[in-house]
């Protein structure tokens, strides 16, 4: 943080980095599932324990998740 409380620029370029943006979709991702359990969606807790385990993009992953946004955009 700043001195007036706010975020440094190096804090502000980590929160929109691209690895920042990956790993928010994937945890939004696993929100979605976790929901559609709840509402009786036919959801394994087995889809569910992988979509937690690799909410968090490796290095290796990174650039495959980079070409599918771009893909997309």
């Amino acid at each position: 943080m700043d001195a007036d409380g706010g975020p440094t620029g190096n804090e502000m370029k980590h929160m929109f980095s691209p690895r920042m943006r990956v790993n928010t979709w994937r945890q939004l991702w696993v929100w979605l599932l976790e929901a559609q359990k709840e509402l009786g969606l036919p959801v394994t807790d087995e889809a569910l324990s992988q979509m937690k385990l690799n909410k968090n993009v490796k290095e290796e992953e990174f650039a495959i998740a980079a070409k599918e946004e771009a893909k997309r955009r």
